[in-house]
């Protein structure tokens, strides 16, 4: 606040009833950015009352900087770096889980970049998590929060346009479908498509979104979603630029390992849905369900060693590993979480009840072959297809599935207006099974926290 005194004339002192003008001035970005709601701890709470360092990034924040992936975000979170592709670092660890709406059911595991046409926010929990998710990165945790249909009318449609032959665009409406506004949809598109920075590399993107909301009762809603994911990436899948030991580049920032034909394809499904009621005043119940499907083809140059081919010294040639190879992931999650407020005296208590359960399968087939020329890393020759004849190539295959299972129970009181204490305690079973080498593992464990917040 900003107290700014009126003027007074040389011969005329100020009189007792003069009062300063007030100017409140308030930062864009604590207003427009700030969350005040965040379910990333399993219960509907301000961030601040989350024992553990949350961050969360909305939709206005992702618009301002006008983010298209996942990776043009990861520069304002503190501790988490890109990795490759859908793979990041969180304080250190490679993270390996990602949840949807707070479920686990990750369409981008491998080398298909997460899109944010379809996210409201993204939430960061920091730190471990095993406790409210089971197994996991110790980083921390990374929930995408996805956009739901609205009980207001309106939608927009963008033009895309930019550097490296970029173009595209994306529309989307939302709205009530009854007079009564108990029904609700949401439906959107997005197209893109762009150069690399890499030689002969780019990016096709396509994405369809559709939701439907129905309000079964006043206090009781259902949410059904359905995402299609279509990314094409030519030139791809792309690795660093060799250096030397002081770390100087052998080749320029453009070069490419792989032939221009080299690419990778995937296609994803995914449909959810969500069942949101109030039961009490003091009691709220929600049950989510959560299913996916992908398929990857991949056919690229994996870079293998450096060469000196005219011994000088200083390498100019990298040989090279053919790679086709093709993965299928299908997955499906539950979810469900009673909440109980109640207060007991002074002591405000809110406990939460809750179980989750997932199941993967995946399966895959790789074909490798060193029997393809090199490329030059001075003078690289991109007019030529290397693609080899696999047919007396053995391939590997790969057939897995993993089950997870967990139930919890957390109590967390509100002392006064300023002290919150949080205790909880988790019970996981894992089975993992290897149906190519026929072996398989099963264990449990429990995981409890404690946290305090003034």
């Amino acid at each position: 606040m900003i107290g700014v005194a009126a003027p007074a004339s040389a011969d005329e002192a100020p009189g007792a009833d003069d009062v300063g003008e007030s100017i409140v001035v308030t930062a864009r970005a604590q207003k427009l950015y700030r969350v005040t709601n965040t379910e990333i701890g399993k219960i509907a709470a301000d961030p601040m009352d989350v024992p553990q360092s949350v961050q969360v990034i909305n939709s206005e924040m992702i618009e301002d900087q006008g983010a298209r992936d996942i990776r043009d975000l990861y520069r304002n979170v503190p501790g988490v770096s890109a990795d490759n592709y859908a793979t990041v670092t969180y304080r250190g660890f490679s993270q390996d889980v990602t949840y949807y709406d707070g479920l686990r059911g990750d369409p981008f595991q491998t080398f298909s970049v997460p899109q944010l046409f379809t996210i409201e926010r993204v939430e960061f929990l920091k730190g471990p998590a095993g406790m409210l998710y089971g197994s996991g990165s110790p980083g921390g945790t990374i929930n995408y929060v996805t956009k739901k249909p609205g009980d207001v009318f309106g939608g927009n449609v963008r033009v895309i346009g930019g550097g490296r032959n970029r173009y595209g665009g994306s529309a989307d409406v939302t709205g009530p479908l009854d007079a009564a506004g108990n029904i609700t949809a949401r439906a959107g598109l997005f197209y893109e498509d762009m150069d690399s920075y890499r030689d002969k590399a780019s990016s096709r993107t396509f994405v369809g979104d559709a939701g439907l909301a129905v309000k079964l009762a006043p206090d009781t809603k259902l949410t059904v979603q359905l995402t299609d994911y279509d990314q094409t990436l030519p030139g791809n899948r792309l690795r660093g630029i060799p250096i030397d030991a002081d770390g100087n580049f052998y080749a320029k920032r453009s070069w490419n390992h792989n032939d221009p034909d080299a690419y990778i394809r995937y296609n994803g499904l995914v449909t959810q849905a969500r069942l949101d009621s109030k039961l009490t005043d003091a009691l709220s119940f929600n049950a989510a369900a959560r299913w996916f499907k992908y398929d990857e083809d991949q056919k690229y140059h994996e870079p293998v060693a450096l060469r000196d081919t005219d011994a000088d010294g200083v390498y100019d040639t990298i040989t090279r590993e053919y790679r086709d190879q093709k993965r299928k992931v299908e997955g499906l999650s539950f979810g469900a979480n009673l909440v109980a407020k109640v207060s007991t005296g002074s002591i405000d208590h809110t406990i939460l009840l809750g179980g989750d359960w997932y199941r993967e399968d995946s399966s895959g087939t790789n074909y490798a072959t060193r029997s393809v020329p090199t490329r030059s890393l001075i003078d690289p020759d991109y007019t030529t297809d290397s693609r080899p004849d696999l047919s007396n190539v053995t391939p590997s295959y790969s057939d897995a599935r993993a089950l997870r299972r967990g139930v919890y129970l957390q109590e967390q009181m509100g002392l006064g207006e300023h002290v919150i204490l949080v205790a909880g305690l988790r019970r996981d079973w894992f089975d993992d099974a290897d149906y190519i080498e026929g072996a398989d593992a099963s264990a449990a464990a429990t995981t409890w926290r404690a946290g305090a917040i003034y």
